[in-house]
């Protein structure tokens, strides 16, 4: 697999990006307020998911490039990657978020743990 295939794949994954940020915009200034906090990322998700999946479809129907099931699943560790990055390096360096409250916010299970409720509500009085 040559490196067109991942620039190709980069593109695709800067319109996630978009799709991202239009999604939380959309869920802040219209969803939250009529659902609350927690089912706004529970239906934002499901948005986010099917953007994803579609954008997925159109990308892989419409490669002119030979690629095998390999190459898909790298893409897919890319895509992840990328993400991760994203998702940290912006919550963090731009928006000011803390490390604990990214990792709270990304591992739902764990932000349900004792010490993660500890860290959420000494953020919240910071922010008071």
């Amino acid at each position: 697999m040559g490196i067109k295939i991942y620039l190709y794949a980069l593109g695709i994954w800067l319109i996630f990006v978009v799709a991202g940020i239009l999604n939380g915009v959309f869920r802040e200034s219209f969803i939250t307020p009529k659902v609350g906090e927690h089912t706004d990322h529970i239906i934002s998700t499901i948005i986010l998911i099917c953007v994803i999946l579609a954008v997925t479809h159109l990308f892989i129907s419409n490669l002119k490039i030979n690629y095998t099931e390999t190459d898909l699943l790298l893409i897919g560790v890319f895509w992840t990657i990328l993400t991760i990055l994203f998702e940290f390096g912006f919550g963090h360096y731009v928006i000011g978020h803390s490390w604990s409250k990214l990792f709270a916010k990304t591992f739902i299970a764990l932000s349900e743990m004792p010490q993660a409720r500890k860290i959420k509500n000494q953020e919240n009085e910071n922010y008071a």
